[in-house]
């Protein structure tokens, strides 16, 4: 190649250099004023969030993917805001997209998760938290898992399937750390559930893990109490109380059970005079109860007055027969008055856990 033609050639050469060098720099700072504009906008959304503008939050990271279409965080807190304010169909076309970008993504499985149990769609709800379970989660990846497994365990008690609910509890339960404060909603949901042993079983661990955890010695008592175990119950919400002596919640779950085994006629070591007495004090405080319900149907009418005839009538000398009479017509009274009038309140907690106790048969 002649000079001239080489030198030609080379200056072309650096010429188109300079051209895809300025062009580059044009394309990056393009790049860059998008990119701020799409953090503008999200800095936008995330106040009005914070506020509670959950539609003009909607837009504002809407306007952030204008700028930025592949942001997952961005879409992401979309799909939050979305959710938030009932928009569950647009918000799960974004979900959904994001799973299709990242199928291991926690946080996106859960929020389907919910729609689906929103919805409806309980198999799907289902797969969903177990994706969410078993995902990926770059911040408190332990506290996310059980908050999803506590989530499903409450989508099976709505589903009514006890047996998955209590194995997912359980699960938790194996997982969680020596922290009472992942471990005591567990146990709160296992007593909720109707699961006080299993309860009773976290609660009783926590306080060996913490002896400090007051909200552990709690749950504990309120579990053994509703098994029925009041000494057990009285002496671990009496350890409760030493932990924190102002607390009224305490002080009111204890003066309730301490009086509820002052009236149970069923414990053991009661003489037959005694379990008489006490058979006599639950008619008569079942009575009432169902008296509160106002103007009784008839037959619940005519059970309240013969309880009242037995009640006024002497006590026989001999014993044997007269109190098992009295906890049947108690049983009797208890059940009209939750046929009449179901949704009136129980102001008697002591009468509502004798009660409870009584028709179990689960004498102490």
């Amino acid at each position: 190649m002649a000079p001239a033609t080489r030198r030609a050639a080379l200056a072309v050469s650096a010429a188109l250099v300079i051209l895809f060098g300025m062009t580059e720099l044009v394309a990056r700072g393009y790049r860059a004023a998008r990119q701020e504009r799409a953090e503008s906008h999200a800095q936008r959304a995330e106040a009005y969030r914070r506020e509670g503008r959950l539609q003009r939050a909607a837009e504002e990271y809407r306007a952030a993917l204008t700028f930025a279409p592949g942001n997952f965080e961005h879409r992401l807190a979309l799909a939050r805001v979305l959710s938030a304010a009932g928009q569950w169909r647009e918000a799960e076309r974004h979900l959904v997209e994001l799973r299709e970008a990242d199928p291991s993504s926690g946080a996106v499985n859960l929020m389907l998760a919910r729609i689906d149990a929103q919805e409806g769609r309980r198999d799907a709800a289902v797969e969903s938290y177990h994706r969410a379970i078993f995902g990926y989660w770059p911040e408190a990846p332990l506290e996310n898992r059980l908050r999803a497994r506590l989530e499903l365990a409450g989508l099976y008690h709505k589903l009514g399937d006890r047996t998955k609910l209590l194995a997912e509890l359980l699960e938790a339960a194996a997982e969680a750390p020596p922290d009472p404060d992942l471990r005591n909603p567990i146990g709160r949901l296992l007593l909720e559930y109707g699961a006080p042993q299993q309860a009773a079983d976290i609660f009783r661990e926590t306080t060996r893990l913490d002896d400090a955890a007051t909200d552990a010695w709690v749950g504990l008592g309120e579990a053994e109490r509703a098994m029925g175990n009041y000494r057990a119950a009285v002496s671990a919400l009496r350890s409760a109380r030493r932990r924190d002596p102002d607390d009224p919640q305490v002080a009111r779950l204890l003066e309730e059970t301490v009086e509820t085994m002052r009236l149970d006629p069923t414990r053991v070591r009661l003489s037959g005079a005694e379990r008489n007495r006490r058979s006599r004090e639950v008619v008569k405080r079942a009575l009432e109860a169902l008296e509160r319900c106002g103007e009784l149907p008839e037959e619940s009418a005519e059970l309240a007055e013969a309880a009242r005839k037995a009640l006024a009538a002497r006590r026989p000398r001999r014993l044997e027969g007269e109190t098992p009479r009295m906890l049947a017509l108690a049983e009797e009274l208890w059940r009209a008055r939750r046929d009449t009038c179901p949704k009136m309140e129980v102001t008697d907690v002591a009468l509502e856990l004798t009660m409870a106790r009584i028709m179990r048969d689960a004498p102490e």
